[in-house]
């Protein structure tokens, strides 16, 4: 038993798996919390599903559902390609 190491039990398990028990140990907590932003103006929460809007007449469609959330994801930085980008460069 000489040269052997103790071992934190936790340290044996593989570190992947320690990162995903984190991931959804994080999204369990923060699930009913509105920290989305949606097309709509409003915040909601990964608890109501929201959507990604990859198709433009499927958006259309159900934009005025209110129980349909799509999720903002910056769109609206696309129109302003003349400013320049936080590097300094115009993109």
């Amino acid at each position: 038993m000489i040269g052997l190491k103790m071992q934190d039990p936790e340290m044996s398990i593989p570190e992947t798996d320690l990162y995903c028990g984190r991931v959804r140990e994080n999204i369990a907590k923060l699930k009913d919390i509105a920290i989305i932003p949606s097309k709509s103006g409003k915040w909601v929460s990964i608890s109501s599903q929201p959507l990604i809007a990859d198709d433009k007449p499927l958006e259309r469609l159900f934009q005025d559902r209110p129980e349909v959330n799509f999720i903002d994801l910056g769109e609206k930085l696309k129109r302003a390609a003349g400013k320049k980008n936080f590097r300094g460069v115009k993109g």
